[in-house]
């Protein structure tokens, strides 16, 4: 019976390690993401796995030995807790795979329940409670910059994901 498993790659060789595997009929499922970096003054949109290091295989590991997953370029091994791999739940690739967009990307503001620029918010949390506020910009890092209307003027200031809510 056909089991999706987590397999480990070699540093930054997720893509390689997918490629090989395909070769070896094997069938692979390496979640992406794609991410604006700032580099040498330019701004550019990169691709990048979402568990960097790891993707998953869909094998029956009674017909597929699992030395054909182990030997493939750019593959570390199937991540293993004692003598056989464990599988991953399908409910949980189906999860994964429900955050995708139609651009075959997950959609990472989806997935950590997204605000978005110029959104109406309201802070829940600190001195500021029930203050409402407009997203100006998200960051990676788990903080909302938002304008908060104080004294006649907009003020800047960040807040943690958690300490805002959508205002209704």
């Amino acid at each position: 019976m056909k089991l999706w498993h987590a397999v480990a790659s070699k540093p930054r060789m997720e893509l390689w390690a997918r490629t090989n595997l395909w070769e070896r009929d094997v069938e692979v499922y390496l979640p992406l993401m794609q991410r604006w970096r700032k580099h040498a003054r330019k701004r550019e949109l990169v691709t990048r796995p979402l568990f960097p290091g790891y993707f998953f295989v869909n094998v029956d590991l009674d017909v597929t030995s699992s030395r054909t997953i182990d030997m493939a370029q750019g593959v570390k091994g199937l991540v293993r807790f004692g003598a056989r791999p464990p599988h991953v739940p399908d409910e949980v690739i189906a999860g994964i795979q429900h955050l995708e967009g139609a651009d075959g990307y997950i959609d990472l503001e989806a997935w950590r329940g997204g605000f978005r620029p110029g959104e109406q918010v309201r802070i829940s949390h600190g001195a500021l409670v029930d203050v409402a506020a407009i997203v100006e910009s998200v960051d990676e890092k788990s903080r909302i910059v938002v304008l908060l209307e104080i004294m006649g003027r907009q003020v800047r200031t960040r807040v943690e994901r958690d300490k805002i809510g959508r205002d209704n």
